[in-house]
């Protein structure tokens, strides 16, 4: 494996895998509205929405491996444009995926925990997925027709990412610091679970996966269920910043226009199993930022 193909470089967790690949490989990482440069990485732009632009530079740059980092994860944005994100989310990693295909290639495409409902809880692979919103159906959806097109891709759903990025995009992590070092108070919920992994964590484990023999579908978050609050606060205590900033509150509380999960919250048992490298808790992961 010498040749890496990382759509979404620009992207949180796509920026952290390229930085990292490089190590283990010649990397070519995509971007669309937001450019970036990174020593020792080839970027390219590629729009999700083109298809015959995603065909036409995969089969000239013919990589080894393709991680699918990319997509358009603005859950209320997506409501509003059902089409546009079932355009970029699914039809685009169909086309990655029939490409990989085609090539022979290593593929891995990210999904999502907001898949599920909200209503259980601690959700292992084979639970049923019942999205609640338009977002969590275009990952849903992309899951089922990848499998199809491309039966030994690799699939991950991943939990809530924190952590501070190379390349762009922002995590709740960062502006919960941003706003407590400014002395802003911050509006947290105390009944909304999630399995928050780190961003660096989240790259060395996607590099091991795309690396091993895996094909299916994996569960991958941190090993600790906390609600937001909870976050909030092991975030003040390592950071030394005040506690009494941190407002609680529910999500029923809130005008949300879009529905979210509960508990989004994932049995990452699996992934512990078949991974050497260690699902890092949340009091590790937010010193080491």
């Amino acid at each position: 494996m010498r040749r890496f193909l990382i759509t979404g470089g620009s992207g949180l967790v796509g920026g952290h895998v390229a930085q990292k690949a490089v190590r283990i490989g010649e990397v070519f990482a995509t971007m669309h509205a937001h450019s970036f440069e990174m020593d020792d990485v080839q970027t390219l732009c590629m729009d999700l929405s083109n298809p015959d632009q995603i065909r036409e530079q995969i089969r000239t740059l013919r990589p080894d491996a393709i991680l699918h980092t990319a997509a358009w994860t603005d859950v209320d944005a997506c409501e509003s444009d059902p089409n546009l994100t079932d355009r970029i989310n699914r039809q685009a990693s169909v086309i990655i995926a029939e490409e990989a295909a085609c090539l022979n290639c290593r593929f891995l495409a990210l999904s999502s925990d907001m898949v599920f409902d909200g209503r259980k809880g601690r959700y292992k692979e084979t639970d049923v997925a019942n999205p609640p919103n338009v977002y969590g159906h275009s990952k849903l959806n992309a899951e089922h027709d990848i499998r199809v097109v491309c039966p030994r891709a690799i699939i991950v759903r991943l939990a809530l990412v924190y952590g501070n990025p190379i390349t762009g995009g922002r995590t709740f992590s960062q502006a919960i610091e941003e706003k407590l070092r400014k002395g802003e108070s911050v509006i947290l919920f105390e009944d909304q679970y999630r399995t928050p992994i780190l961003v660096q964590n989240t790259a060395d484990l996607l590099l091991e996966l795309i690396q091993s023999d895996f094909t299916g579908l994996l569960h991958l978050g941190g090993p600790d269920r906390v609600n937001r609050m909870e976050f909030g606060r092991v975030l003040a205590r390592a950071k030394g910043l005040p506690e009494d900033k941190l407002i609680p509150t529910s999500m029923s509380m809130l005008d949300l226009k879009v529905r979210r999960p509960l508990d989004a919250s994932m049995d990452v048992s699996k992934a512990r199993h078949i991974l050497k490298t260690p699902l890092i808790s949340i009091h590790e992961g937010i010193k080491s930022i």
